[in-house]
């Protein structure tokens, strides 16, 4: 949404514009070194395309900021997909030149200005002219625009809901989804009929989610020394089967009774009859981390496993009939 601002400063505290010879300073960084002035104090242009409908589009903000591009296609009204970068050619259609872009005289443009940039007193910014910058550039004397929230957050700013202050925190893409608006069908002559009759373009988006991302991340906030901890609801088995000694005939037929048994009640489970050492098998599903873990070993006589949970690492000797009911009963929540 745009932002009103009134009375920005008291006029009395204006300076008086100045224009200054800044040869070969295009950078922020250079600017500053060179007229020995605080970023906070230096307005930064990037200049952009709008393809959707064919007009530059100047975004301001305070220079040791950057431009929230989501921000500036939602205030535009345009897919993400016909936002570009300018180019030359449209850099000078502005009245402006690359490197020493400035709010001050833009012409044939969209202007869009940060809400700090609209509340600086007398500013830095370019001159729009090749090796000049302005000094004492206001809002509202100098230039105008569009006041809106333009830029990225960063760590020490405000929460606008709560007030707090923010922090960055680092984290992984698991999935996107892309406004693409009507570009590729326009040309693709990809139509509809409304209920006027009329063909018209379809609006397009492209969603995506990341399989081997989602896992990563999940590995990567669920595991333990020993291995990974699937949560239930995301796990690629909810159960395991182990039983010690697979060509044990006891054990054999408690553990295929207790297999059947989550089978039927819609649990995924998995038994593992490979003809192994328990130590090894147990290594195995500690690494791999099913949820829940019915061990089948010397008291499959009197009915009796260990049932162990692998997201805390508790075991408890119980009857298979009681583990296999806990299993069913934590899957039937989810």
């Amino acid at each position: 949404k745009a932002i009103a601002i009134n009375t920005l400063v008291d006029n009395s505290e204006l300076m008086s514009l100045e224009e200054v010879y800044t040869p070969r300073q295009k950078s922020i960084e250079e600017l500053t070194q060179f007229l020995n002035v605080d970023a906070k104090n230096t307005i930064k242009c990037v200049l952009y395309k709008d393809n959707q409908n064919n007009q530059v589009v100047a975004a301001f903000v305070r220079g040791d900021r950057e431009v929230n591009e989501i921000k500036l296609v939602n205030a535009l009204g345009i897919a993400e997909a016909f936002l570009g970068y300018a180019n030359d050619e449209d850099i000078k259609s502005i009245n402006s030149y690359d490197g020493f872009m400035g709010p001050v005289g833009l012409k044939n443009c969209v202007i869009l200005l940060d809400n700090e940039v609209a509340a600086m007193k007398n500013a830095v910014c370019g001159a729009n002219k090749k090796d000049f910058h302005l000094k004492n550039v206001n809002y509202g004397r100098d230039f105008t625009g569009k006041v809106i929230d333009l830029r990225k957050a960063v760590s020490g700013d405000l929460c606008p809901c709560c007030g707090k202050t923010l922090a960055n925190e680092r984290g992984i893409e698991v999935g996107q989804i892309f406004k693409l608006g009507t570009k590729y069908s326009e040309p693709m002559r990809c139509t509809y009929v409304d209920e006027k009759g009329n063909n018209v373009p379809m609006v397009m988006g492209c969603y995506g989610i990341g399989v081997t991302r989602t896992m990563s991340s999940i590995v990567e906030q669920y595991h333990d020394e020993l291995g990974m901890k699937w949560p239930l609801n995301v796990a690629p088995y909810h159960a395991v089967v182990i039983p010690v000694k697979y060509t044990d005939s006891v054990q054999k037929e408690l553990a295929d009774e207790i297999y059947e048994k989550l089978k039927q009640n819609h649990v995924e489970v998995i038994l593992d009859d490979r003809n192994a050492g328990f130590g090894f098998k147990a290594k195995d599903w500690e690494l791999i981390g099913i949820p829940y873990q019915i061990v089948v070993g010397r008291d499959a006589s009197s009915g009796m496993v260990e049932f162990k949970v692998r997201m805390n690492n508790t075991k408890e000797s119980i009857s298979y009939d009681t583990a296999v009911n806990m299993v069913i009963e934590a899957v039937n929540r989810l």
